[in-house]
């Protein structure tokens, strides 16, 4: 079934350390993957056995090179639903990849990615499942595998960065807010020595615990008059100490790199001389409509839109 759905752009840079390397990292690309086959491009997460990840497609389209990554757990079990809507209720059934016409074995997949790469910089269009931080790890690990150049001592990540327009209007970064609604679990009797307790949890709150560690420590309060927990957003103000030597691009690029992976798990808020600054201003990103089929996007609409998007930042001169 033909469709459209809108998608969201982000732009990305590999920065590699130690600085300088001698190669792009399109170059790095077309080493690691030009005569492979599936096989070769794919690797299991580490975290679990059965998870793997792997770049599909793969071409080379006006000077880009473009390719989608995907993500499948192997014997993932579905789940469907008769539509029997007039019972009391309906009972969700188990349902594995059947095997093709050929007798191959199927596998559900469990998340898409989309990107192009010129030199150094990427565009990405992500889905809920399978992120930029997934990308980062899988192609350090097949480059370091597969590209002889690439030392024992050398490393790379995919780094936000924010438009060299805004940059230039930003003057003197003073405060950070950080905020994240506050997801909980209550703990009753046994678990509590009185009364009842909420403990947080979410990604939202590790993200602040990882980053404050002791610092922060709201793990447990008492729900006593609080009508709805649910509407507690907790909210974090960081004090930006401006070290000797440090310019306002050293500032924005090292708190753009902190949360480089933070989609909607954290909020946050850049309080400068100029004013403040929200989250998506200090990121690139767009929305676009993209044609799809069966619910997955038209490869040759997608990538000829992030191209173009592309050349509009550098025309623009935001990158």
């Amino acid at each position: 079934m033909r469709h459209s759905k809108t998608k969201l752009f982000s732009y990305w840079c590999a920065r590699f350390t130690p600085e300088p390397y001698a190669k792009k990292m399109q170059q790095l690309l077309k080493t690691a993957f030009d005569e492979t086959t599936v096989q070769d491009r794919l690797l299991p997460t580490g975290a679990d056995e059965n998870y793997f990840h792997f770049i599909n497609y793969k071409t080379v389209r006006n000077g880009f090179f473009c390719g989608e990554f995907f993500g499948y757990e192997k014997g993932r079990i579905g789940q469907v639903i008769k539509e029997s809507f007039n019972q009391e209720q309906v009972d969700p059934k188990a349902l594995p990849a059947p095997q093709a016409d050929d007798g191959t074995e199927q596998q559900y997949l469990d998340g898409k990615l989309y990107f192009i790469c010129k030199d150094d910089h990427f565009i990405l269009v992500q889905d809920m499942h399978t992120k930029g931080r997934q990308l980062e790890r899988y192609l350090e690990e097949i480059i370091r595998k597969r590209c002889a150049t690439y030392s024992d001592d050398q490393q790379f990540m995919l780094e936000r960065s924010i438009s060299q327009k805004a940059r230039k209007e930003i003057k003197g970064v003073k405060k950070i807010h950080l905020s994240t609604p506050l997801e909980y679990k209550e703990m009753k009797g046994s678990e509590v020595k009185t009364g009842s307790m909420s403990v947080a949890i979410g990604k939202g709150w590790d993200v602040l615990k990882g980053l404050l560690g002791e610092k922060l420590d709201l793990s447990q309060f008492s729900l006593k008059g609080i009508t709805d927990p649910k509407e507690i957003e907790v909210t974090v103000s960081l004090a930006w100490k401006k070290k000797r030597g440090d310019t306002v691009s050293d500032q924005i690029d090292s708190l753009a790199n902190t949360f480089r992976h933070i989609d909607d798990e954290l909020d946050f808020e850049v309080e400068t001389l100029s004013g403040k600054i929200k989250k998506d201003e200090l990121r690139l990103s767009h929305l676009f409509s993209v044609k799809h089929i069966d619910n997955m996007p038209v490869r040759e609409d997608l990538f000829d839109k992030m191209i173009s998007w592309y050349t509009h930042l550098v025309e623009a001169k935001d990158i």
